[in-house]
């Protein structure tokens, strides 16, 4: 094959991939099923006591209003550095989310509400504390990646 032959070949073939790859993005979907196992991850690596397993969860540039912190958390560091004192304060931590669960799915993402408690030991006691919630969710290629999450106590 001669060499502008070739290029022009390489070059049309690399178009293609871009716009495959833009196109994928633009039509990603998160399903419902796909919602209910991100947020299952979610609470599975809370559940781990891990630190940079529930991290590894959010994207690069996610926000976190978190449950017991004022100012939202916009970076790595700040998430690493809230679940890291989460974690010192409610030893053996578990959430477990109740019924009230509503996934709504949208072009390019979804959103999940609800009400989950989180459990643990804290000052040597049982505690639970009843919170609710919402992930924001942005459809990839490599399925739906957390970008927004809130959590606040209950008002009760």
């Amino acid at each position: 094959m001669p060499k502008i032959l070739a290029r022009s070949f390489f070059k049309h073939i690399a178009s293609v991939f871009i716009l495959l790859s833009f196109f994928s993005s633009i039509f990603a979907t998160c399903t419902k099923a796909e919602v209910e196992k991100a947020d299952m991850r979610w609470a599975k690596a809370m559940d781990s006591n891990n630190v940079n397993k529930v991290v590894d969860l959010y994207a690069k540039t996610a926000v976190l209003v978190s449950t017991v912190q004022t100012p939202p958390i916009v970076t790595r560091q700040g998430r690493i550095a809230y679940f890291n004192k989460f974690f010192h304060t409610y030893k053996n931590a578990r959430v477990t989310y109740t019924d009230n669960k509503y996934i709504q799915v949208f072009n390019g993402g979804a959103v999940s509400s609800g009400l989950y408690t989180f459990s643990g030991i804290k000052h040597g006691k049982e505690t639970d504390v009843k919170a609710r919630y919402t992930f924001v969710y942005r459809a990839t290629p490599n399925g739906c990646e957390l970008i927004t999450h809130h959590s606040s106590e209950w008002p009760e």
